[in-house]
């Protein structure tokens, strides 16, 4: 069953993430030869700790400097609706260039480090 819901997360066009579970199985998404495109909202929490992991996760992108999709990415991230029609369109602007920037960040992720090192590393409050 679990494997089920990872094929089909990986298989569909792009995705949203929040939980711990589903953020780990978007970089294997990512990474795969689906190539998926994925954004995080972390949950909020105290101390703006949210913000610190996505930036600390952000870090990770060597390739992935599309200016669109860090923008929607960081509105996601800080809740900022209001700028969600704005900004929405521009994420497919540079759809192939995403795909392919995010899927060898995200190789390199899973790939050079301990995945689950890295993703703790990032869930881990910066103080």
């Amino acid at each position: 069953m679990p494997e089920d819901f990872d094929d089909y997360f990986a298989k569909y066009g792009s995705n949203i993430v929040r939980g711990e579970d589903s953020f780990v199985t978007a970089h294997f998404a990512a990474s795969s030869r689906w190539k998926v495109p994925f954004l995080w909202q972390p949950y909020l929490e105290h101390n703006f700790n949210h913000k610190k992991k996505f930036l600390e996760w952000k870090y990770h992108f060597k390739h992935l400097t599309i200016p669109s999709y860090w923008n929607l990415a960081e509105a996601l991230m800080s809740r900022k609706y209001e700028k969600y029609d704005e900004l929405w369109p521009y994420f497919f602007t540079d759809w192939l260039k995403l795909k392919k920037y995010m899927a060898l960040d995200c190789l390199k992720i899973t790939k050079n480090r301990s995945l689950v090192r890295t993703l703790l590393n990032v869930q881990k409050t910066k103080e």
